[in-house]
Protein backbone atom coordinates (compact mmCIF):
# COMPACT_ATOMS: atom_id res chain seq x y z
CA UNK A 1 0.00 0.00 0.00
CA UNK A 2 1.72 3.47 -0.98
CA UNK A 3 0.93 6.17 1.41
CA UNK A 4 -1.73 8.27 -0.80
CA UNK A 5 -3.47 5.11 -0.01
CA UNK A 6 -2.35 4.57 3.30
CA UNK A 7 -3.53 8.31 3.69
CA UNK A 8 -6.96 7.69 2.18
CA UNK A 9 -7.25 4.28 4.30
CA UNK A 10 -7.19 6.70 7.32
CA UNK A 11 -9.51 9.46 6.12
CA UNK A 12 -12.07 6.87 5.67
CA UNK A 13 -11.44 5.08 9.21
CA UNK A 14 -11.74 9.04 10.62
CA UNK A 15 -14.96 9.27 8.81
CA UNK A 16 -16.32 6.03 10.46
CA UNK A 17 -15.43 6.54 13.64
CA UNK A 18 -16.83 10.17 13.78
CA UNK A 19 -20.35 8.90 12.34
CA UNK A 20 -20.21 5.98 15.33
CA UNK A 21 -20.09 8.81 17.96
CA UNK A 22 -22.46 10.58 16.64
CA UNK A 23 -24.85 7.57 15.95
CA UNK A 24 -27.41 6.33 18.66
CA UNK A 25 -28.87 3.14 16.41
CA UNK A 26 -27.59 0.15 17.97
CA UNK A 27 -27.71 -1.60 14.58
CA UNK A 28 -26.07 0.97 12.84
CA UNK A 29 -23.38 1.27 15.35
CA UNK A 30 -22.65 -3.37 14.97
CA UNK A 31 -22.30 -2.01 10.98
CA UNK A 32 -20.02 0.77 12.04
CA UNK A 33 -18.03 -0.98 14.29
CA UNK A 34 -17.99 -4.16 11.59
CA UNK A 35 -16.57 -1.80 9.38
CA UNK A 36 -13.82 -0.48 11.24
CA UNK A 37 -12.58 -3.78 11.83
CA UNK A 38 -12.81 -4.83 8.25
CA UNK A 39 -11.21 -1.53 6.85
CA UNK A 40 -8.25 -2.02 10.04
CA UNK A 41 -7.90 -5.88 8.91
CA UNK A 42 -4.61 -5.12 7.37
CA UNK A 43 -3.43 -2.50 9.02
CA UNK A 44 -3.47 -4.32 12.21
CA UNK A 45 0.24 -6.32 11.64
CA UNK A 46 1.57 -3.13 11.09
CA UNK A 47 2.90 -1.33 14.08
CA UNK A 48 3.61 1.87 12.44
CA UNK A 49 0.32 1.89 11.33
CA UNK A 50 -1.67 0.51 14.45
CA UNK A 51 0.40 3.49 16.32
CA UNK A 52 -1.33 5.48 13.85
CA UNK A 53 -4.56 4.44 14.77
CA UNK A 54 -4.09 4.58 18.22
CA UNK A 55 -3.03 8.12 17.91
CA UNK A 56 -6.33 9.05 15.61
CA UNK A 57 -8.48 7.48 18.65
CA UNK A 58 -6.42 9.42 21.11
CA UNK A 59 -7.27 12.86 19.56
CA UNK A 60 -10.69 12.23 18.61
CA UNK A 61 -11.23 10.71 22.15
CA UNK A 62 -9.35 13.91 23.74
CA UNK A 63 -11.80 16.61 22.14
CA UNK A 64 -14.53 15.55 20.34
CA UNK A 65 -17.81 16.61 21.38
CA UNK A 66 -19.09 13.91 24.33
CA UNK A 67 -22.27 12.77 22.52
CA UNK A 68 -24.60 9.82 23.38
CA UNK A 69 -22.34 7.21 25.02
CA UNK A 70 -19.53 8.61 23.99
CA UNK A 71 -16.49 6.82 25.94
CA UNK A 72 -18.38 3.26 25.34
CA UNK A 73 -17.90 3.86 21.94
CA UNK A 74 -14.49 4.77 21.78
CA UNK A 75 -13.88 1.68 24.13
CA UNK A 76 -15.65 -0.76 21.47
CA UNK A 77 -13.51 0.56 18.69
CA UNK A 78 -10.16 -0.11 21.05
CA UNK A 79 -11.63 -3.33 22.10
CA UNK A 80 -11.35 -4.12 18.20
CA UNK A 81 -7.41 -3.68 18.46
CA UNK A 82 -6.86 -5.43 21.98
CA UNK A 83 -4.65 -8.30 21.01
CA UNK A 84 -2.97 -6.82 18.68
CA UNK A 85 -1.87 -3.79 21.13
CA UNK A 86 -1.34 -6.43 23.78
CA UNK A 87 1.21 -8.07 21.38
CA UNK A 88 2.61 -5.04 19.98
CA UNK A 89 3.37 -2.20 22.53
CA UNK A 90 5.66 -2.29 25.89
CA UNK A 91 4.01 -0.37 28.81
CA UNK A 92 5.54 1.86 28.48
CA UNK A 93 4.72 2.67 24.51
CA UNK A 94 0.84 2.55 25.48
CA UNK A 95 1.77 4.87 28.19
CA UNK A 96 3.27 7.18 26.11
CA UNK A 97 0.51 7.06 22.89
CA UNK A 98 -2.45 7.77 25.75
CA UNK A 99 -0.59 9.54 28.06
CA UNK A 100 -2.83 12.58 28.41
CA UNK A 101 -6.03 11.17 28.46
CA UNK A 102 -6.99 9.66 32.07
CA UNK A 103 -10.00 7.88 31.03
CA UNK A 104 -8.49 6.09 28.12
CA UNK A 105 -5.65 4.92 30.50
CA UNK A 106 -8.80 3.76 33.23
CA UNK A 107 -10.13 2.09 30.71
CA UNK A 108 -6.82 0.06 29.31
CA UNK A 109 -5.94 -1.04 33.18
CA UNK A 110 -9.85 -2.16 33.78
CA UNK A 111 -8.57 -4.58 30.30
CA UNK A 112 -5.49 -5.66 31.20
CA UNK A 113 -3.73 -3.71 28.79
CA UNK A 114 -1.78 -1.67 30.45
CA UNK A 115 -0.55 -0.95 34.32
CA UNK A 116 0.76 1.67 36.19
CA UNK A 117 4.47 -0.05 37.60
CA UNK A 118 7.39 1.66 39.51
CA UNK A 119 8.36 3.09 36.17
CA UNK A 120 5.01 4.73 35.01
CA UNK A 121 4.22 5.72 38.62
CA UNK A 122 7.25 7.88 38.70
CA UNK A 123 6.07 9.51 35.37
CA UNK A 124 2.92 10.21 36.64
CA UNK A 125 4.27 11.99 39.87
CA UNK A 126 7.09 14.01 38.43
CA UNK A 127 6.45 17.37 39.55
CA UNK A 128 7.29 18.84 36.27
CA UNK A 129 5.20 16.85 34.32
CA UNK A 130 2.40 19.00 32.18
CA UNK A 131 -0.08 16.37 32.71
CA UNK A 132 -1.55 15.97 35.85
CA UNK A 133 -2.12 12.53 37.10
CA UNK A 134 -2.44 12.15 41.31
CA UNK A 135 -5.65 12.61 42.12
CA UNK A 136 -7.26 10.76 39.18
CA UNK A 137 -5.13 7.29 39.85
CA UNK A 138 -5.48 8.04 43.98
CA UNK A 139 -5.60 4.28 44.23
CA UNK A 140 -2.74 3.13 41.76
CA UNK A 141 -0.57 5.74 42.84
CA UNK A 142 -0.93 6.30 46.81
CA UNK A 143 1.63 3.52 47.86
CA UNK A 144 4.30 4.66 45.67
CA UNK A 145 3.32 8.79 46.23
CA UNK A 146 3.69 7.20 50.64
CA UNK A 147 7.04 5.63 49.38
CA UNK A 148 8.63 8.69 48.06
CA UNK A 149 7.38 11.53 49.33
CA UNK A 150 6.00 12.66 53.02
CA UNK A 151 2.95 13.58 51.70
CA UNK A 152 -0.25 12.71 53.03
CA UNK A 153 -2.56 11.12 50.62
CA UNK A 154 -6.44 11.75 51.57
CA UNK A 155 -9.03 9.10 52.46
CA UNK A 156 -11.17 8.82 48.67
CA UNK A 157 -15.15 8.95 48.72
CA UNK A 158 -16.73 5.50 48.17
CA UNK A 159 -18.21 6.67 44.58
CA UNK A 160 -14.64 8.09 43.74
CA UNK A 161 -14.38 4.87 41.09
CA UNK A 162 -17.74 6.00 39.79
CA UNK A 163 -17.07 9.04 39.31
CA UNK A 164 -14.03 8.80 37.73
CA UNK A 165 -15.38 6.76 35.00
CA UNK A 166 -18.11 9.23 34.66
CA UNK A 167 -14.90 11.45 33.80
CA UNK A 168 -16.95 14.43 33.97
CA UNK A 169 -17.03 17.66 36.72
CA UNK A 170 -19.22 15.96 39.35
CA UNK A 171 -20.69 18.90 40.93
CA UNK A 172 -24.61 19.23 40.47
CA UNK A 173 -24.91 22.60 38.95
CA UNK A 174 -22.43 20.97 36.00
CA UNK A 175 -24.79 17.92 35.78
CA UNK A 176 -27.61 20.21 34.99
CA UNK A 177 -25.89 22.45 32.45
CA UNK A 178 -24.44 19.51 30.50
CA UNK A 179 -28.30 18.15 30.22
CA UNK A 180 -29.02 21.81 29.19
CA UNK A 181 -31.96 21.42 31.78
CA UNK A 182 -33.29 24.57 31.65
CA UNK A 183 -36.15 24.24 34.59
CA UNK A 184 -33.88 22.51 37.00
CA UNK A 185 -31.43 25.07 36.29
CA UNK A 186 -33.34 28.13 36.68
CA UNK A 187 -34.86 26.44 39.67
CA UNK A 188 -31.52 25.43 41.24
CA UNK A 189 -29.79 28.87 40.86
CA UNK A 190 -32.78 30.72 41.88
CA UNK A 191 -33.19 28.84 45.39
CA UNK A 192 -29.11 29.05 46.03
CA UNK A 193 -28.86 32.76 44.58
CA UNK A 194 -26.60 31.75 42.61
CA UNK A 195 -23.66 34.01 41.08
CA UNK A 196 -24.53 33.89 37.60
CA UNK A 197 -21.05 34.57 36.57
CA UNK A 198 -18.96 32.71 38.86
CA UNK A 199 -16.80 30.08 38.03
CA UNK A 200 -16.77 26.29 38.20
CA UNK A 201 -14.25 24.74 40.29
CA UNK A 202 -11.73 22.32 39.01
CA UNK A 203 -12.93 18.93 39.85
CA UNK A 204 -10.38 15.46 40.03
CA UNK A 205 -12.81 13.64 38.20
CA UNK A 206 -12.84 16.17 35.03
CA UNK A 207 -11.37 13.55 31.71
CA UNK A 208 -11.59 16.78 29.20
CA UNK A 209 -8.02 18.11 28.61
CA UNK A 210 -9.09 21.90 27.94
CA UNK A 211 -11.73 22.02 30.43
CA UNK A 212 -8.76 20.40 32.79
CA UNK A 213 -6.49 23.29 32.27
CA UNK A 214 -9.35 25.59 33.08
CA UNK A 215 -11.97 27.20 35.46
CA UNK A 216 -14.49 27.89 33.23
CA UNK A 217 -17.34 30.31 34.04
CA UNK A 218 -20.78 29.15 33.90
CA UNK A 219 -21.82 30.54 30.13
CA UNK A 220 -18.31 28.91 28.98
CA UNK A 221 -19.15 25.62 30.26
CA UNK A 222 -22.88 25.84 28.89
CA UNK A 223 -21.40 26.55 25.40
CA UNK A 224 -19.04 23.87 25.87
CA UNK A 225 -21.72 21.53 25.70
CA UNK A 226 -23.67 22.60 23.60
CA UNK A 227 -26.76 23.80 26.42
CA UNK A 228 -28.46 26.57 24.53
CA UNK A 229 -31.15 27.11 26.44
CA UNK A 230 -28.83 27.99 29.76
CA UNK A 231 -26.61 29.69 27.54
CA UNK A 232 -29.19 32.03 26.59
CA UNK A 233 -31.25 32.26 30.00
CA UNK A 234 -27.68 33.65 31.09
CA UNK A 235 -27.33 35.81 28.60
CA UNK A 236 -31.15 36.86 29.22
CA UNK A 237 -29.89 37.79 32.76
CA UNK A 238 -27.10 40.04 31.90
CA UNK A 239 -23.85 37.81 31.61
CA UNK A 240 -21.90 39.24 29.49
CA UNK A 241 -20.40 37.42 26.27
CA UNK A 242 -16.87 37.55 25.72
CA UNK A 243 -14.41 36.37 22.99
CA UNK A 244 -13.69 32.97 25.28
CA UNK A 245 -16.97 31.79 23.89
CA UNK A 246 -15.90 30.93 20.80
CA UNK A 247 -13.56 28.09 21.64
CA UNK A 248 -16.16 26.57 24.08
CA UNK A 249 -18.55 27.07 21.55
CA UNK A 250 -16.29 24.75 19.02
CA UNK A 251 -16.18 22.07 21.75
CA UNK A 252 -19.91 21.95 22.40
CA UNK A 253 -20.24 21.96 18.04
CA UNK A 254 -23.74 23.47 18.28
CA UNK A 255 -24.15 25.64 15.67
CA UNK A 256 -26.92 27.35 16.67
CA UNK A 257 -24.76 28.74 19.51
CA UNK A 258 -21.82 29.87 16.68
CA UNK A 259 -24.76 31.64 14.89
CA UNK A 260 -25.76 33.09 18.28
CA UNK A 261 -22.72 34.63 19.03
CA UNK A 262 -22.58 35.90 15.46
CA UNK A 263 -25.96 37.63 15.80
CA UNK A 264 -24.92 39.53 18.96
CA UNK A 265 -21.36 40.54 17.13
CA UNK A 266 -19.24 38.89 19.29
CA UNK A 267 -16.00 38.47 17.92
CA UNK A 268 -12.73 35.54 18.69
CA UNK A 269 -9.83 37.30 19.96
CA UNK A 270 -8.00 37.24 17.05
CA UNK A 271 -9.42 38.58 13.32
CA UNK A 272 -7.96 35.49 11.32
CA UNK A 273 -10.55 32.94 13.09
CA UNK A 274 -7.22 31.48 13.27
CA UNK A 275 -7.77 29.61 16.91
CA UNK A 276 -10.95 28.83 15.70
CA UNK A 277 -9.62 26.72 13.20
CA UNK A 278 -6.91 25.08 15.20
CA UNK A 279 -9.62 24.58 17.70
CA UNK A 280 -11.80 23.23 15.12
CA UNK A 281 -9.23 20.66 13.97
CA UNK A 282 -8.36 19.69 16.80
CA UNK A 283 -11.79 18.73 18.16
CA UNK A 284 -12.35 17.16 14.38
CA UNK A 285 -15.77 19.14 14.19
CA UNK A 286 -14.61 19.37 10.15
CA UNK A 287 -17.60 20.67 9.13
CA UNK A 288 -17.33 23.53 11.87
CA UNK A 289 -13.45 24.03 10.36
CA UNK A 290 -14.82 24.19 6.85
CA UNK A 291 -17.16 27.15 8.49
CA UNK A 292 -14.25 28.77 9.84
CA UNK A 293 -12.22 28.26 7.17
CA UNK A 294 -14.68 30.36 4.17
CA UNK A 295 -13.99 33.39 6.72
CA UNK A 296 -10.15 33.07 5.23
CA UNK A 297 -10.87 32.28 1.84
CA UNK A 298 -13.58 35.41 1.52
CA UNK A 299 -10.42 37.80 2.93
CA UNK A 300 -7.21 37.83 0.81
CA UNK A 301 -5.80 39.47 3.57
CA UNK A 302 -7.15 36.89 6.79
CA UNK A 303 -5.56 33.83 3.97
CA UNK A 304 -2.71 35.63 3.64
CA UNK A 305 -2.04 35.49 7.51
CA UNK A 306 -2.50 31.54 7.13
CA UNK A 307 0.34 31.06 4.90
CA UNK A 308 2.88 30.33 7.90
CA UNK A 309 5.32 27.43 8.08
CA UNK A 310 3.65 27.32 12.06
CA UNK A 311 0.08 28.03 12.85
CA UNK A 312 -1.45 27.12 9.93
CA UNK A 313 -4.04 24.50 8.74
CA UNK A 314 -1.71 21.37 7.43
CA UNK A 315 0.67 21.80 10.73
CA UNK A 316 -2.95 21.19 12.63
CA UNK A 317 -3.91 18.38 10.76
CA UNK A 318 -0.74 16.72 11.12
CA UNK A 319 -0.67 17.58 14.61
CA UNK A 320 -4.39 16.34 15.58
CA UNK A 321 -4.37 13.66 13.01
CA UNK A 322 -7.29 14.65 11.19
CA UNK A 323 -7.04 13.33 8.15
CA UNK A 324 -9.56 15.21 6.36
CA UNK A 325 -7.36 18.33 6.67
CA UNK A 326 -4.63 16.82 4.99
CA UNK A 327 -2.89 18.67 2.11
CA UNK A 328 -3.72 17.29 -1.40
CA UNK A 329 -0.22 16.56 -2.59
CA UNK A 330 1.70 14.73 0.22
CA UNK A 331 5.32 15.75 -1.88
CA UNK A 332 5.33 19.18 -0.65
CA UNK A 333 8.61 19.46 1.37
CA UNK A 334 6.58 21.27 4.38
CA UNK A 335 4.79 17.84 5.02
CA UNK A 336 7.90 16.01 5.51
CA UNK A 337 8.47 18.01 8.52
CA UNK A 338 5.34 17.95 9.86
CA UNK A 339 5.56 13.97 9.43
CA UNK A 340 8.59 13.58 11.59
CA UNK A 341 7.48 16.04 14.75
CA UNK A 342 4.20 14.70 14.98
CA UNK A 343 5.28 11.04 14.77
CA UNK A 344 4.15 9.54 11.19
CA UNK A 345 6.47 6.81 10.37
CA UNK A 346 5.16 5.95 6.63
CA UNK A 347 5.24 8.72 5.33
CA UNK A 348 8.68 10.49 7.05
CA UNK A 349 10.08 6.88 5.47
CA UNK A 350 8.14 7.67 1.78
CA UNK A 351 10.19 10.82 1.96
CA UNK A 352 13.49 9.46 2.88
CA UNK A 353 13.11 6.61 0.09
CA UNK A 354 11.21 8.39 -2.55
CA UNK A 355 12.50 11.80 -2.32
CA UNK A 356 15.47 13.86 -2.48
CA UNK A 357 15.37 15.15 1.12
CA UNK A 358 17.74 17.51 2.78
CA UNK A 359 17.86 16.78 6.33
CA UNK A 360 20.24 19.65 6.82
CA UNK A 361 17.98 21.76 6.09
CA UNK A 362 17.20 24.14 9.30
CA UNK A 363 13.38 23.65 8.98
CA UNK A 364 13.75 20.03 9.50
CA UNK A 365 13.30 18.98 12.98
CA UNK A 366 13.58 15.69 14.63
CA UNK A 367 14.90 14.13 11.18
CA UNK A 368 18.03 12.84 12.80
CA UNK A 369 15.87 10.96 15.72
CA UNK A 370 13.47 9.52 13.13
CA UNK A 371 16.39 7.83 11.05
CA UNK A 372 17.91 6.64 14.18
CA UNK A 373 14.62 4.74 14.79
CA UNK A 374 14.28 3.37 10.92
CA UNK A 375 17.97 2.10 11.76
CA UNK A 376 16.85 0.53 14.75
CA UNK A 377 13.72 -1.13 12.87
Amino acid sequence: MDVEENIEKMKELQTIILDLLDCDDIERIDDELKHISSLCLQFQQDRHKLKSILYLIDKIAKNHHRCFNFNDKIFQVLLLFKTQIKQTFSNDEIFEIFKSNNRILLFLIEEGLFQIDESIALKMTNKNSKYKFSEYFWPELKTYIEKATDEIVPEIPDDFDEKRRIGENDSYICKLIRKDLIEDFVSFVNQSNSNLEAVIDISPYETNRFLMKKKPTLIEYAAFFGSIQILKYLFMNRVKLTASLWLYAIHGSNSEIIHFLEEQKVRPSDRTYNECIKESIKCHHNDIAAYFNDYISNDFDLWVSQQYFNGNIKQYSFHYYNYAFFPNDINEKNNFYYACNYDYYDIVEYFVNENNIDINEKMILNVMFLLMQFKNN
